[in-house]
């Protein structure tokens, strides 16, 4: 199996699919998607949720300015930037295709400007109604 924008692997029991975009830092868009779909149907699996982590974008690009002059081991791309070329692209193409996972009912929306065991929580709270 040869795809376009995913690398596919097994290991013991587990598939893992990689997105292979790195020119448009790996980001899901129209295309991949549906090869994704593709994928899934040929491995006899499904896709039960997908998770939007909402946030202010300026209110991200300031928390990434802050940690970057706070912290002594700042990642090389924790710079404003680098977070808005990040940004444009998920706004491009990403973005995109959200009607598409809202119309099969896949998509769940969390507020991520609260704390991180607040967004943990509710993303591991969908995680554990998919099995209901």
């Amino acid at each position: 199996m040869a795809y376009e924008f995913a690398i596919i692997e097994k290991k013991e029991h587990l598939w893992i699919i990689t997105l292979n975009r790195p020119e448009r830092m790996n980001a899901l868009h129209s295309p991949a998607h549906k090869e994704l779909d593709e994928i899934l149907h040929e491995l006899k699996l499904r896709l039960d949720l997908v998770i939007e982590i909402v946030v202010n974008d300026e209110v991200l690009i300031n928390r990434i300015e802050n940690r970057a002059k706070e912290s002594k081991n700042a990642r090389s791309d924790d710079n404003e930037e680098v977070l808005k070329n990040r940004l444009n692209i998920y706004h491009e193409s990403t973005e995109m295709i959200k009607p598409y996972y809202l119309e099969q009912k896949k998509l769940v929306k969390i507020d991520g400007m609260r704390s991180i065991g607040q967004v943990s929580s509710d993303i591991e709270g969908q995680l554990i109604n998919i099995e209901k």
